[in-house]
């Protein structure tokens, strides 16, 4: 008989593959399938443990994220375009259940 007061431990789960939000990446349906959806999950990127924001596209694999380059706090812009750069390391993307933890 189970133990009415046993606590789960929240496991995340791991995604292992390629995610983008450009439509020309072949990353991209996999964006789909996890975010646009209605998927319960949201994602987070992780590069070298620290949690990535404004990620166009990660690559577990390759170990490398695409995101919005930043200069003190604010998205650098050239010509009316913000600028993207390419980061390695160790990434990580974690899916994590809605209201979860």
């Amino acid at each position: 008989m189970k133990d009415a007061f046993e606590r789960r431990r929240h496991v995340p789960q791991r995604f292992i593959g390629r995610i983008s939000t450009d439509p020309d990446d072949p990353g991209y349906q996999n964006w789909v399938n996890l975010y646009c959806s209605g998927s319960p999950y949201k994602i987070e990127v992780r590069l070298n443990g620290i949690v990535q924001d404004n990620c166009k596209s990660t690559d577990v694999e390759e170990g490398c994220i695409e995101r919005l380059k930043c200069f003190k706090g604010q998205p650098v812009e050239v010509d009316g375009h913000f600028v993207w750069e390419k980061v390695t390391g160790e990434v990580e993307v974690r899916l994590i259940k809605d209201g979860s933890p």
